[in-house]
């Protein structure tokens, strides 16, 4: 509704929030800059927005892309703290699970998915939130509609066969 976009109600009330996003970050290699140096551009920004504005709504897909994820498990949760401490709200995609595990732990944070239903042209997202993670990954799927060799699916059976990052089997 903010955005101009027409609201299928009778009534609405919202609070104005200003917008930031983090989606399709480019790495550049004529700027001399690396993928993780242009997703703490585009973090910095979106701190110092949670800084200075109240009511920040954070969009983020995947963040600090381009580092060790040992790292990267590290600097997400510290950018959810920080960005929700300071009045933020955000939602954030990823495909991490064991990152999903660390933060389906904090109290600032609520675990959803979009899931997906067949149709005669393949998959289609359905645009209905749930509660929790996705209880199916695409990536066997995605694999097998490309006809990758039939060792990228075991390597994926492999994994999938371990169980879920971070919980007993």
């Amino acid at each position: 509704a903010q955005s101009g976009s027409p609201v299928f109600a009778k009534a609405m009330r919202q609070t104005p929030l200003r917008l930031v996003t983090h989606f399709n970050v480019v790495d550049s290699v004529q700027q001399s800059k690396s993928t993780f140096d242009a997703e703490t551009d585009i973090m910095k920004r979106m701190v110092r927005a949670a800084e200075q504005y109240p009511n920040v709504l954070a969009l983020q897909d995947e963040i600090f892309k381009g580092t060790d994820p040992r790292f990267q498990r590290k600097l997400v949760p510290t950018a959810v703290s920080y960005i929700t401490s300071h009045g933020g709200l955000g939602v954030l995609a990823t495909n991490d699970l064991e990152l999903a595990g660390t933060l389906a732990q904090m109290p600032s944070v609520q675990m959803s998915h979009f899931p997906e239903e067949p149709t005669a042209e393949g998959i289609s997202p359905t645009y209905r939130r749930l509660p929790g993670l996705a209880p199916e990954l695409n990536v066997r799927r995605i694999l097998e509609e490309k006809t990758f060799p039939q060792e990228f699916i075991t390597a994926v059976e492999g994994a999938l066969s371990e169980g879920p990052p971070g919980q007993p089997q």
